[in-house]
């Protein structure tokens, strides 16, 4: 706040007589014109924050974006310039100045330096919640489009490296690491080896219905039917069709893959067990 103060302060008080900074903040009229307006704009900027966020809250931007705009230039704008008015005339009796002897701005009268103010924080504020929600906007198309990128079928290299093995990515039921290599098994059950790391997979498959429950295993979130918390935290995992082995998940991701499979109503994807 003090910075934008200052800048808003010099922007006001521009441009300065051409003499030495060191003799020009001697004058009188220079430190009062420049403690009033330095006073004034903090005042501003504190309560234009403070409208501005409760204007944010009250009016959304993809919903009320008129509303918004109005009420930032009427109540951001009204209530600043009395507040300042009411503390220019206070600091004004504090100094015992004649405000219509002091020359503010160069031959600027208060009352339009505080007008001037209070329109240039809003536009900045106006600027900052417009440019936030077109970030946010552009954030979600983002999102969508790369959610609505993910193929249809995975292309997986044979261990032989001969050929490749053309996959739908619906009927993935679960990955996992064997060794050096990558086990793939279906919702049918039919089990598919390949060589490729679950780095390599995890990145063109739609998060949103799988998720890297450890470093070895690659889980569709319908493959999930049940889960059980273990003594130390951790979670054991039955998936379908069921592994050789069971699905052990640690502790510290136990919490977020929990959170992930119930995003999908348990109907669907089986109960838990406590």
């Amino acid at each position: 706040m003090v910075a934008i103060a200052v800048v808003v302060s010099i922007y006001i008080l521009w441009p300065f007589p051409d003499e030495p900074l060191l003799k020009l903040i001697r004058h009188q009229w220079f430190l009062h014109s420049f403690s009033v307006i330095f006073t004034i704009t903090v005042a501003q900027v504190w309560l234009i924050s403070v409208i501005s966020g409760h204007l944010d809250g009250k009016y959304k931007w993809e919903q009320r974006s008129y509303h918004r705009t109005i009420g930032q230039l009427l109540i951001g704008g009204v209530i600043p310039v009395a507040v300042s008015g009411l503390i220019s005339w206070f600091w004004f009796r504090y100094l015992q100045a004649d405000i219509h002897s002091i020359r503010y701005a160069y031959n600027r009268y208060m009352f339009k330096a505080i007008v001037d103010i209070a329109l240039i924080l809003n536009l900045v504020y106006l600027g900052y919640s417009i440019g936030g929600y077109l970030k946010e906007r552009l954030k979600e198309e983002t999102k969508e489009l790369e959610i609505k990128s993910f193929p249809d079928h995975l292309y997986l290299p044979a261990p032989d490296g001969k050929e490749e093995i053309k996959v739908q990515v619906s009927e993935i039921a679960y990955l996992c690491r064997k060794g050096k290599n990558t086990l793939l098994r279906a919702q049918d059950g039919r089990a598919f080896v390949f060589w490729q790391s679950l780095d390599k997979v995890e990145k063109q498959l739609d998060p949103d219905q799988f998720y890297r429950i450890s470093r070895a295993y690659i889980v569709n979130r319908k493959a999930v039917r049940s889960w059980q918390k273990q003594a130390d935290r951790s979670l054991l995992l039955e998936v379908r069709p069921q592994n050789s082995e069971p699905v052990k998940i640690s502790r510290d991701r136990a919490g977020r893959v929990i959170s992930w499979i119930k995003k999908e109503a348990l109907a669907t994807n089986g109960h838990s067990n406590e």
